[in-house]
């Protein structure tokens, strides 16, 4: 069997790891509450078994003195911290007199037993037993009244403290039947009880590592669900000017159609930038955030789409006639209306646009090339596509970096692709590669 001497030291490293560890994860995760006092109380614990290890009860001294009150005074402390940071990270109401009673009972009784009986190991143990069976039976009544955490946790970290709480309690007893001559004494239930105590320290560390990836878990899914309630607030926000700008389009256009038609030719150009504002935001800002495969799949004319996107007469077509897809009519749409908007808005005014559309077994590819600014310095053309990041070059021209974004975040749902590359004689050529949506029939 270990001895207790090699019991303790696996202890301190443990302990002095879990710390460690602790601290960092409070550094990176301020959020979390009761975080440092639950790094703190493995720190506090580490250094009162070292100074309890090198106490020497063989050579009585001053030395021996303090370095055994400091050891179980900061044995104590990780008690106090352990309950303190469980009820923060639990937001349970404090255990003032428990802590207080715990520290209280070693910090100035301590002095006064090792004084009075300095031979009194057994009643310290006792004693100090007691003290781990009532810190732990304080956590294991947190964790039964808690609700915040997922049952089988909370019915987990019960059931360990309840255990923790019956092998101090039988330490306490057994004391006085096989006394140890210290705390590293040969003494086989000595060394059993430090092997179960380490064992429970271990876990503990264990079980609040799992605690707090299950926090983190819950706080992101959390701020995720409140991303998509703004998003779809924002997409009922934005849908109320839109319809109001689409109604009068229609109006102006009805009322100029005979009267002023370069008049209402404009105003079809109006509702057509409305109606693919009106898709963007139903179907980004709303089913965008939506596990893929909610989308609308059908069969449709893409080159008869694309000619209604590209109403310009700045666009040069070299596509078939007709050229069937199946897919969302409305999610391909942004993906192109993104890629025509940003070739108008970085080409200059007048210079064509070329749109290339070919088919291939199951998938189809758009050329976009423009005679603008170019994609950008090499180093920046990997980046583009990114959420908000836009190259260099487009300083002067409005934007958000969200338009590319979009669109490659919807060609990927149809396992494709959206390649940017200098075109040959200056300006930009934007490949989008999308596949067919294999519908069960």
């Amino acid at each position: 069997m270990l001895q207790a001497q090699t019991i303790l030291i696996v202890a301190i490293i443990a302990d002095a790891l879990f710390c460690a560890c602790g601290l960092i994860l409070y550094r990176a995760q301020r959020q979390i509450p009761g975080m440092l006092p639950l790094a703190a109380s493995f720190g506090a614990r580490s250094a009162g078994f070292l100074l309890l290890l090198l106490a020497s009860p063989e050579a009585p001294s001053a030395g021996t003195f303090v370095a055994t009150w400091l050891g179980n005074a900061l044995a104590a402390s990780s008690m106090v911290l352990m309950l303190e940071g469980f009820a923060r990270f639990l937001e349970r109401p404090r255990m003032n007199a428990v802590e207080v009673a715990i520290l209280a009972t070693v910090v100035l009784g301590w002095p006064v037993l090792m004084l009075l009986w300095p031979d009194g190991i057994v009643i310290r143990i006792s004693l100090f037993s007691l003290l781990i069976g009532l810190c732990y039976g304080a956590c294991a009544s947190m964790f039964l009244r808690d609700r915040r955490q997922p049952a089988s946790l909370r019915y987990i970290m019960t059931g360990w403290c309840c255990l923790i709480v019956l092998a101090a309690l039988c330490r306490a007893a057994g004391a006085f039947l096989l006394p140890p001559e210290s705390l590293v004494g040969t003494n086989a239930y000595q060394e059993i009880y430090l092997l179960i105590h380490l064992l429970s320290f271990l876990f503990m560390g264990l079980m609040t590592a799992i605690l707090v990836g299950v926090r983190l878990r819950a706080e992101l899914l959390s701020y995720v669900e409140d991303e998509r309630s703004k998003l779809l607030m924002l997409s009922h926000e934005l849908r109320t000017p839109l319809a109001t700008i689409a109604r009068a389009s229609e109006m102006l256009e009805t009322l100029n159609r005979q009267t002023e038609p370069a008049l209402a030719r404009r105003v079809v150009h109006i509702r057509q930038a409305t109606d693919r504002m009106n898709r963007l935001v139903e179907a980004f800002l709303s089913s965008g955030l939506a596990a893929p495969g909610g989308e609308h799949n059908s069969a449709f004319d893409l080159a008869k789409l694309i000619r209604q996107l590209a109403a310009a007469p700045r666009f040069v077509f070299d596509m078939p006639q007709r050229l069937d897809f199946d897919g969302d009519r409305d999610s391909i749409a942004i993906i192109v209306s993104n890629l025509l908007d940003n070739a108008l808005k970085y080409a200059p005014d007048g210079s064509p646009i070329e749109l290339v559309l070919t088919k291939h077994e199951g998938s189809v590819t758009l050329k976009v090339s423009d005679r603008g600014i170019g994609p950008g310095a090499p180093a920046e053309r990997e980046q583009l596509g990114s959420r908000f990041f836009r190259a260099g070059n487009t300083k002067g021209y409005d934007g958000t970096g969200l338009g590319l974004f979009t669109a490659k975040r919807l060609a990927a749902r149809y396992d494709g692709d959206i390649s940017i590359s200098p075109r040959n004689g200056g300006g930009t050529e934007v490949t989008l590669t999308l596949h067919e949506v294999h519908r069960d029939t």
